[in-house]
This record gives C-alpha cells, structure tokens and sequence, in this order.
C-alpha cells in the first residue's frame, strides 16, 4: 500500500468496522459516530466500494447532484 493511501485505508478499517456494528446508516449518521469530515468518509467509503466490493447505495431527490455523480 502506498504512504499516501494510509489515511484513507486506516478510514476504511474504521468505518467498516462501524458499519457491521450499526448496519445500514446515512451520511450524517456516519459522520456523527466516526467523527469524520464528509470529504474523508467518501474517500473511505470509495476505498471500501473498490477493495472490500461493498455496494453502496446513493439517494437523492436532488436531480443535479445524481446526474453528477451517475456512470456515464
């Protein structure tokens, strides 16, 4: 693992580990029960999307921000 990937790795860890403790949660409960910036929660839930495969489901009734963040 790369030095720079370490933070976002040892973020991963944590969240995952509150994840199997609480199970299905919002962003704003994430962030309360790991204390992390919004910014360092998406970066590790990436990271666990990608090396852990962990599905992630995404809603919004803003329509801008889902045509942002959709596959093309």
């Amino acid at each position: 693992m790369e030095k720079c990937n370490q933070p976002i790795a040892e973020n991963a860890r944590r969240l995952y580990a509150e994840l199997r403790h609480s199970g299905r949660s919002t962003i704003p409960e994430l962030e309360s029960r790991t204390g992390l910036p919004t910014a360092e929660l998406l970066l590790a839930l990436g990271w666990l999307a990608r090396e852990e495969r962990k599905c992630i489901l995404f809603s919004t009734h803003d329509l801008d921000i889902a045509l942002s963040l959709c596959d093309s």
